[in-house]
């Protein structure tokens, strides 16, 4: 399923980056969930899942708690 990312974040920092990777973050950081890309994290904040209403991350997790530690992929906008 393809999972749209309406708002997010940039998360500076952050070593051994696996682009695509989606992780959870630390309370204080902005955002709930992240994911990894080639230059640091970007915190989602608002996101909708096909067929889905858009809704909050904290929302989406309540739910969705196997999409910490998985490899987003998909294409990729140029």
């Amino acid at each position: 399923k393809i999972l749209k990312s309406l708002a997010a974040t940039p998360i500076p920092g952050g070593r051994d980056l696996e682009p695509g990777r989606g992780i959870a973050l630390a309370p204080g950081q902005g955002a709930a969930l992240g994911v990894e890309t080639g230059e640091g994290v970007l915190g989602l904040l608002r996101i909708q899942l096909e067929g889905r209403r858009a809704m909050t991350v904290e929302e989406f997790l309540g739910g969705q708690r196997n999409l910490i530690g998985a490899l987003l992929s998909g294409p990729r906008l140029s």
